[in-house]
């Protein structure tokens, strides 16, 4: 098995290329795309640079992802066709910037975005892919050289690490892709917000990288499972049959399918609309889940397949969920001779074995 490439366990990183395409989403229609890597033999450039990936790689708020799709994905693509020939890195640059560009929308800010190329001192190779929105602390400037060329220049207004107010919102370091790799790239998106479905806060790593965070799937399953379970038993307390059908409902959601969509499923589940926007506000908002998330079928298959009734007389009967709405098989209704108790019946069933105690 080929040894799995760490991205943040790095003594220090050597910047081979690096380029500046403005994206001006406000005014342009399109980017304004350098045909002219950036000097990097200015100290102060190069470090500037140089800090802002380190910092980034070591900022606690990454998360390991994996592509979607990685023989169809764009940027992947690009990162490839770089690694194989150093030629490619401008062009590829510019696919990178042209696709972020047409995924930003008009509401997203503006700026501009460094593409570099570098390596660690293993020399394994990364790419480096760093949205820059505008601020006080470095500048560029467009100019048009003899030759007609385009040159977007990085004019640095600072020095040292980069302060709270300069690090970066956005970015991604990607790695050479291998099948059996826990993870593909990393990804910083402090402006991800997970209960939004809207492309501002999701264009960087759904649209434009076209990745998941997949080693938060586990805990997103088991998070979205425990606490829309409580949801419904707290906003049915009153009816634990209708609170069970429910759950069912929740637990058969879970198995047949592999993403869950929380809009969806409250307006499958649920009646009200308030019912509905709480639990949008209760359960994904409130403890800071995705409104659409990869479900781990590992995980759900142990936890979802039966539903328990305890009663006070003693009795607890575990039925498999996807029998607790068929009727033919399986039935609890409130009874009408003794209000507050429950009437069970199992019907049409086969005995493969019984026991006498």
């Amino acid at each position: 098995m080929v040894e799995e490439i760490k991205m943040k366990n790095f003594g220090d990183i050597y910047i081979k290329s690096a380029i500046l395409h403005i994206i001006d989403n406000k005014q342009d229609d399109k980017p304004e795309l350098s045909d002219l890597e950036l000097d990097l033999s200015s100290e102060k450039s190069y470090d500037f640079l140089k800090s802002h990936i380190k910092e980034s790689l070591l900022d606690s708020k990454n998360l390991k992802a994996k592509f979607n799709d990685p023989s169809e994905n764009s940027v992947l693509k690009c990162y490839n066709n770089i690694v194989n020939d150093e030629k490619n890195f401008v062009d590829a640059s510019k696919k990178i910037t042209e696709r972020l560009f047409k995924f930003m929308g008009k509401k997203a800010s503006n700026g501009c975005l460094i593409v570099c190329s570098y390596k660690d001192e293993k020399s394994n190779e990364f790419l480096a892919i760093l949205k820059m929105d505008y601020n006080n602390y470095y500048i560029f400037e467009r100019i048009t050289t003899n030759e007609g060329k385009m040159y977007n220049k990085l004019i640095t207004k600072s020095d040292g690490l980069p302060s709270i107010k300069e690090k970066l919102q956005k970015c991604a370091f990607i790695k050479m892709y291998n099948d059996n790799n826990e993870y593909d790239l990393l990804v910083l998106d402090k402006q991800r917000k997970r209960y939004h479905e809207d492309d501002v806060s999701q264009f960087f790593y759904k649209f434009f990288l076209n990745c998941n965070f997949n080693d938060n799937i586990r805990k997103n399953t088991k998070n979205l499972l425990k606490y829309t379970k409580k949801f419904i038993e707290k906003t049915y307390g009153s009816d634990p049959v209708l609170a069970k059908e429910k759950i069912s409902i929740l637990y058969d959601t879970f198995n047949s399918s592999k993403t869950f969509n929380a809009k969806n499923f409250s307006q499958l589940v649920f009646e009200e609309e308030e019912i509905k926007e709480k639990f949008i506000e209760e359960v994904i908002m409130k403890n800071d889940l995705e409104i659409e998330t990869e479900i781990d079928n590992g995980y759900t298959k142990n936890k979802t397949n039966q539903i328990s009734y305890k009663a006070t007389e003693g009795l607890e009967i575990k039925v498999p969920a996807k029998l607790v709405k068929d009727k033919k098989v399986f039935e609890i209704k409130k009874s009408q001779d003794n209000p507050g108790t429950y009437n069970i019946s199992i019907k049409n069933i086969h005995l493969d074995s019984y026991d006498l105690e």
